[in-house]
């Protein structure tokens, strides 16, 4: 019921999307891997990404409900080079609401820092 809010656009097209994604997911063995005993280490998670010497991107929309932009700021900041951008306007899909921002804020941030990749 809360999946259209997730989006910067319902429209039929992100519908047809969402629909066809829905059988390609298995959220029972997910969970099951996700929680299970010894997964998490929050401290370690932390210090482990806060040693990562790489530049982190971290995007999200600036109506996304699943991470809203201040957290995402705040996921940026656990990364030693960690930073966010933030399509206005956007849901928590930014690539399928503005493919174009999507890839413009991409290859500035890779080319910015002498990407080997963008050239």
């Amino acid at each position: 019921a809360i999946t259209p809010f997730t989006h910067g656009r319902w429209d039929a097209g992100v519908e047809a999307r969402v629909a066809r994604e829905a059988g390609e997911k298995n959220p029972e063995e997910a969970a099951a891997a996700y929680y299970a005993d010894g997964a998490l280490d929050p401290a370690g998670t932390r210090a482990a990404l806060a040693r990562l010497d790489a530049p982190v991107l971290v995007v999200a929309g600036g109506y996304d409900v699943g991470l809203p932009p201040d957290r995402a700021v705040a996921y940026a900041a656990l990364f030693g080079r960690g930073e966010t951008a933030v399509l206005p306007g956007g849901g928590h899909y930014p690539w399928a609401d503005d493919a174009a921002w999507f890839v413009r804020t991409l290859a500035a941030f890779l080319t910015w820092r002498g990407s080997p990749f963008i050239h």
